[in-house]
């Protein structure tokens, strides 16, 4: 199972139960180095999955490609978030 939100969640179930193993880090897909020299994660590595992919590179990246879309969105730069970002897609799509 894997989540996308803020960051990227995963982990492994197995007859219906969520399976741990000697480390608590099974299915831990979220901090796997993916490229190289890319942004800091919260664990303090760098790039990580979810630096890469997670909600927060996304909205990163979103505000780098274009400049206003706080503008766009009618909201102080603080203020957006993920969703704003899939709403605002939604909307260019129609």
């Amino acid at each position: 199972s894997v989540t996308l939100g803020t960051g990227i969640g995963c982990g492994i179930v197995l007859d219906g139960k969520i399976f741990h193993d000697a480390l608590n880090t099974a299915g831990e897909c979220c901090h796997q180095i993916v490229e190289n020299e890319a942004n800091f994660c919260n664990c303090g590595r760098r790039s990580c999955l979810e630096a890469c992919a997670g909600g927060l590179a996304i909205l990163r990246a979103a505000t780098v490609k274009v400049a206003n879309i706080h503008m766009l969105l009618h909201k102080s730069p603080p203020v957006v978030g993920v969703e704003d970002l899939y709403l605002l897609a939604q909307r260019a799509e129609r």
